[in-house]
């Protein structure tokens, strides 16, 4: 269950008059293992919690009107530009009185490091069933983000290991066996000879393909565009589905980082296609629209419940669903699945035009 969910299932409803008074809720908050405090319907802090001391980096005075809405130093949206206190989730969760969930923040402490966080914002409500405020619940997840950087970087270091140290190997020794086929004449084993450069011809291949998906080198030298269409006449190659690729210029371009999200998203989907979907069409687009870049993969396989994708924990070889997610929310966007039983289903990427991200080269 992801924390908002589970957040809006304990705390009281607005139909329902809260089990426990004040004291006991800052009683629960200073036992929780994540970041959480309370504001009153001003945004002005309440009370919060160790673990909020430690992901802000400084304690903020209790009840000061002057710092409202969060207790960090500074905050900023995931691409890096500054967030307004005024305009965190809790100032928006407490404008609309509403829950807000699983928004992605960058939280600044006074000594300059950064932690990058998921807010999650329920409304609170007193004995009466009267709006009282909200608690945010807020989870470090920079340990994670720095896991998907090492991993990108190791894919990196391995797809160029391949390349230049085995695939130089294995091409040395294709060109002295033909050497050896042309000495030799075809009476002398060249039948053998000439199995065995069948043999490393598709040794390069499979090489090539291991190396391509693990760091596509289009991506770094022609850009995302370009990276998306060698993926899709791959996929069409390797999977005889009929592909429909409209991929228009993105200009100006994403970030490295944005681009690797939006590419690993593409690749995941696709794959996810050819394992499950049973489908006989793929289309894929990539385009501009109004300030964001938008992605779509869309199939007209059997189709499923997203809820069972939701709850699949990720193989060891793809992203899954909550970890594409998380991807595209790391750049500052969002991703969303549509799909149902026998009508198909559709993957919609969306990330900010000027998405850096924190996934670099």
């Amino acid at each position: 269950m992801e924390l908002g969910t589970a957040m809006r299932t304990i705390l009281p409803s607005p139909t329902a008059k809260a089990a426990s008074g004040e004291q006991n809720l800052e009683r629960l908050i200073s036992q929780l293992p994540i970041a959480a405090y309370i504001c009153d319907r001003d945004g002005v802090i309440k009370s919060y919690n160790n673990p909020a001391v430690d992901l802000w980096g400084r304690a903020p005075p209790v009840g000061s009107t002057v710092e409202r809405f969060c207790g960090s130093h500074q905050l900023c949206y995931p691409n890096g530009k500054i967030m307004p206190h005024e305009r965190s989730p809790m100032a928006v969760g407490l404008r609309t009185r509403r829950a807000v969930l699983d928004q992605d923040v960058i939280i600044v402490r006074p000594d300059g490091s950064r932690r990058c966080a998921i807010a999650n914002i329920v409304p609170l409500y007193d004995s009466a069933g009267r709006w009282d405020g909200a608690i945010n619940c807020v989870l470090d997840v920079t340990a994670r983000q720095h896991a998907i950087l090492a991993q990108e970087e190791e894919r990196r270091r391995v797809a160029r290991e391949l390349h230049d140290a085995v695939g130089q190997v294995l091409s040395s020794a294709r060109l002295r066996l033909k050497r050896l086929l042309a000495e030799a004449g075809p009476k002398s084993r060249g039948a053998e000879v000439g199995d065995v450069l069948h043999l490393l011809d598709r040794a390069l291949r499979e090489l090539g393909a291991i190396a391509q998906d693990l760091r596509p080198q289009e991506l770094d030298a022609l850009g995302l565009e370009s990276a998306l269409r060698g993926l899709a006449a791959d996929f069409m190659r390797r999977s005889r589905l009929r592909v429909w690729a409209s991929v228009s210029s993105i200009r100006p371009a994403l970030a490295n980082g944005a681009a690797l999200t939006m590419y690993r998203i593409a690749q995941e989907a696709l794959a996810n296609v050819e394992r499950h979907a049973q489908a006989t069409r793929v289309a894929l687009s990539l385009g501009r629209h109004g300030g964001r870049v938008v992605l779509r993969v869309k199939d007209d396989g059997r189709g499923c419940p997203v809820a069972r994708l939701e709850a699949e924990k990720p193989r060891s070889r793809g992203m899954g669903l909550r970890n594409m997610r998380e991807r595209a929310q790391s750049c500052g966007g969002t991703l969303d699945m549509r799909s149902a039983p026998g009508a198909g289903t559709e993957i919609v990427c969306r990330l900010p035009a000027a998405a850096g991200g924190r996934h670099g080269r």
